[in-house]
């Protein structure tokens, strides 16, 4: 009677590792891709004060940067739009199934600019 015991003790010992190992498995397979994600790096048309461009590599950015947006194509920072329109895929951030419509940003002196209140003119990296 007592050795059929045996047998299911040994299956979930079985099953339990195995679900262990797979969870193990997928959990440094997120890990690497994040890792992946977060050096991730491109070349960007900036935008010169005498109105012309120039190719620099993403990670050459810094804060008041104007760039060219290219069409189709992921940028490893978040933008301001500050001229035009665009459509951009939001759903790795907002889970949100269908694109979402951008637009520029309205020319106001007085105000700072802040990101709570400007989602409709803030491009987000990776979207």
């Amino acid at each position: 009677m007592w050795d059929f015991y045996y047998y299911y003790a040994s299956c979930i010992l079985v099953i339990s590792t195995g679900s262990v190992l797979l969870s193990l498995h997928e959990t440094i397979k997120n890990h690497n891709e994040i890792r992946r994600m977060a050096r991730y790096q491109c070349r960007v048309r900036l935008m010169e004060p005498n109105n012309t461009t120039r190719e620099v590599d993403s990670t050459d950015l810094v804060p008041g940067d104007v760039v060219v947006v290219p069409e189709g194509k992921n940028l490893p920072c978040d933008l301001i739009l500050l001229t035009g329109s665009a459509i951009v895929n939001e759903a790795m951030l907002t889970g949100e199934s269908i694109p979402v419509m951008k637009s520029s940003l309205p020319t106001v002196d007085f105000e700072v600019y802040s990101e709570k209140g400007c989602e409709k003119h803030t491009l987000f990296g990776g979207t």
